[in-house]
């Protein structure tokens, strides 16, 4: 596969051989987080303690630990020249590729995982350092098991267990438009701001402004994991029109976007500048940007960064 910068000048070999190997080493890994990660939400294993993390004030408990130690030793043993950003521990030490980066969030939606919901997710986002964007996702669903995959140009699959075994399908976005009957997913913590650079994104007042103008057009739900967001979006659910995440606490969060995109969906970063403004940033470089919105088609689009717009 070949990108094509928009200015129609450069081409760039994307490398399909690390998709391939990253998708076949993502999903063994996200078996093995499911497995550390079932029983706590089926009430067999208990948290008992938790501790804040110092650089943003998010939870981290055993469950986050447990499951990011398994996935990284499958990932250092099936994909072992792609060094892997950690949510909890950091970067992973034998690397060798200057070009691709797999970022791990071990438990997206920790604060619901220690309620006893079960909406968490593990994302295992491939990052090609090279285009500046996200090249490949799996996102596993613990609790059903599902696990979504996607990589440029491929398309996004759900893999599923049946009564007939292992099965796997197409994702495609559903194909409405947003109505009041429709549904918009909103991942969102008021005051919150960005670890790496302190900037807050919206007060108080900006997310009563954001919910007011979205509730006369569509319903809002907010299941706290947005590799859970962006999954349903890419699934395709019946009136499931997109998503918002406006609380990013790292680049892991943002995986999804490409399972959004390779499923027909759109999607757009937005910076926060400094007069408060908002600056339209390619959606698949979260390094670059500070809240992202995903959604099933343009119209779809259009109209919630325009609402986020008023709302900041």
């Amino acid at each position: 596969m070949r990108i094509l910068y928009p200015e129609g000048q450069t081409m760039i070999p994307q490398d399909n051989d690390v998709l391939r190997r990253f998708q076949k080493a993502a999903a063994a890994a996200a078996h093995a987080s499911i497995e550390v990660i079932r029983p706590f939400q089926t009430g067999e294993r208990v948290v008992t303690a938790s501790e804040l993390k110092p650089f943003d004030g998010s939870l981290v408990s055993l469950i986050d630990r447990e499951s990011e130690d398994v996935a990284t030793e499958v990932l250092q043993q099936q994909l072992p020249d792609v060094p892997v950003l950690r949510e909890e521990s950091g970067w992973t030490e034998h690397v060798s590729s200057d070009r691709y980066v797999i970022w791990l969030d071990p438990v997206d939606g920790s604060r619901p995982a220690l309620a006893g919901a079960a909406t968490s997710t593990v994302i295992f986002t491939l990052y090609d350092r090279q285009l500046s964007e996200i090249a490949g996702v799996v996102i596993a669903d613990p609790a059903t098991g599902r696990i979504w995959s996607a990589a440029t140009g491929e398309g996004t699959t759900l893999s599923y267990q049946s009564s007939n075994g292992r099965l796997t399908r197409t994702c495609r976005v559903w194909q409405g438009e947003m109505t009041r009957t429709s549904t918009l997913l909103v991942e969102n913590f008021a005051g919150f701001a960005r670890p790496q650079s302190h900037k807050q994104i919206f007060d108080n007042e900006g997310c009563i402004r954001l919910f007011s103008t979205l509730q006369s057009q569509v319903a809002i739900q907010n299941y706290g994991s947005n590799g859970y967001h962006h999954a349903l979006v890419a699934n395709g659910g019946e009136r499931l029109v997109g998503a918002i995440t406006t609380s990013i606490g790292g680049e892991w969060d943002c995986g999804g976007i490409r399972a959004v995109l390779e499923a027909g969906g759109c999607a757009q970063g937005l910076r926060v500048e400094s007069d408060r403004s908002l600056s339209l940033q390619p959606a698949l470089n979260p390094l670059d940007y500070d809240l992202v919105v995903v959604a099933n088609n343009q119209n779809t689009l259009d109209q919630v960064v325009k609402a986020v717009q008023m709302a900041l």
